[in-house]
């Protein structure tokens, strides 16, 4: 997975970059920036990562900026010290919002959450799950009874439903009056 980390403090970059690197030593950390305006600049000339890592309040301003200069389908996950953002980072569609200082374990929590995302609402598992959706929704024909056995004093007498012409109730009896007129 291809990872950009957009954090204006040196020390909180390194350290997510350690823990994710920690966590998942396969994604590559493809750059690390540190202003609203380096950040629309990368955008506009880079293939756009996996993942986004985004503080909020960058140096140069608020990085919800960004998204007002660019487009990007790529998920976020934000990292701040304010709550007072979280609204507004989900209404960007965000995966998670973690507050500072990163905690390893909600960091994977938040990472875990995107994968999740990404499985479900993948093509290939999307048409699947649709698939076996629409099956079901074919099988789901129901089957009804064929036949009802008449209990009588001297035995039981098979009728099958194609005889049947309607039921009736009477006296706290259920009867059933075939097409040949016999209760």
């Amino acid at each position: 997975m291809r990872v950009l980390i957009i954090e204006d403090e040196p020390i909180a970059a390194t350290r997510l970059q350690n823990m994710i690197k920690q966590l998942h030593p396969d994604f590559e950390i493809v750059d690390i920036l540190d202003t609203v305006e380096s950040s629309i600049e990368w955008f506009n000339v880079n293939i756009h990562p996996d993942l986004v890592f985004l503080d909020i309040e960058l140096a140069d301003g608020l990085s919800f900026h960004i998204f007002e200069n660019v487009k990007t389908e790529s998920p976020v996950i934000f990292t701040t010290a304010f709550d007072n953002y979280a609204i507004r980072a989900f209404e960007l569609h965000c995966i998670d919002y973690l507050l500072k200082p990163v905690n390893i374990e909600k960091l994977e929590s938040a990472i875990l959450k995107l994968e999740k995302q990404k499985f479900v609402f993948s093509a290939n598992n999307l048409e699947k799950y649709l698939s076996s959706l629409i099956t079901g929704v074919n099988k789901q024909t129901q089957s009804y009874r064929s036949r009802f056995l008449i209990s009588r004093p001297d035995g039981y007498i098979p009728v099958n439903i194609d005889e049947v012409a309607y039921f009736f109730s009477e006296n706290e009896q259920t009867f059933i009056k075939t097409y040949n007129n016999k209760s």
